[in-house]
């Protein structure tokens, strides 16, 4: 783990190249990422892409601002290959979170 905890914001290249990431990355390591979705709905896409373009295999990937609302229909295609997805819907248009989970990361 880098010595600083660091918050900043990063883009894929900036990720592999970022020896501090580099440094604490293996396939044993447990990994959390955290996206503001703003709308899982209009950038599902790039979220489904991302896991692959970071040439790592994350534990967690966490939602927030999903907008996923309770009373609206389930959206069918929120699907990461090799992860399990679960919900908060929000009661309002905004909010909601959400959590990918790797198959075989136990959970309750």
């Amino acid at each position: 783990m880098p010595s600083d905890s660091n918050f900043n914001y990063f883009g894929t290249h900036d990720f592999h190249v970022n020896k501090d990431i580099s440094a604490c990355l293996s396939n044993n390591a447990f990994s959390f990422l955290n996206c503001n979705m703003r709308s899982i709905q209009a950038n599902i896409d790039n979220l489904i892409k991302m896991p692959s373009e970071l040439y790592f295999p994350l534990s967690i990937i966490g939602l927030t601002e999903t907008k996923l609302k309770i009373d609206k229909e389930e959206i069918l295609n929120i699907n990461i290959p090799g992860y399990n997805f679960l919900s908060q819907p929000s009661l309002s248009n905004a909010g909601g979170v959400g959590i990918f989970v790797k198959n075989g990361i136990s959970y309750s």
